[in-house]
């Protein structure tokens, strides 16, 4: 079933970026489906395509990240959240990427472990900064 759904996503994204090869938001999304599916090459093309278009966009980022985690390119993923992680808001992406599951075969390792604690730290600072009190922690 979610093979399926990948399937259709990628051909959605090949009919939405012949109309608009521009369309960063359609191929990101192509570049998850791809990943999930294991289609590597494909995958890490259409990256290349969409940082080539958006290259300082750092959801565009993360999404990279996501889909080489997925894909088992540890060192890569790595790299590209190291890379950026200083261009996001530090308390969204904390707690969005506590919660990630694209990022959990990255939870093990250490390198991930001192990104986690940076931003953490990131979100805590922008919180006193403005004011803003901490969310509750949940138990996962």
């Amino acid at each position: 079933m979610a093979h399926d759904a990948q399937v259709r996503t990628v051909e959605r994204v090949e009919r939405a970026i012949a109309e608009n090869a521009f369309d960063t938001y359609a191929l990101i999304c192509g570049v998850n489906a791809l990943a999930t599916l294991g289609e590597a090459e494909k995958a890490k093309q259409w990256a290349q395509r969409v940082k080539a278009i958006d290259p300082e966009d750092p959801s565009v980022d993360y999404n990279i990240a996501c889909a080489m985690a997925t894909l088992g390119e540890t060192d890569e993923a790595l790299d590209v959240l190291e890379d950026c992680m200083p261009r996001v808001n530090a308390i969204v992406f904390y707690h969005w990427m506590k919660q990630d599951t694209d990022l959990d075969s990255l939870r093990d390792l250490p390198r991930f472990h001192t990104i986690m604690q940076d931003i953490e730290a990131r979100a805590l600072a922008l919180k006193a900064k403005t004011g803003d009190s901490p969310a509750p922690e949940t138990e996962q």
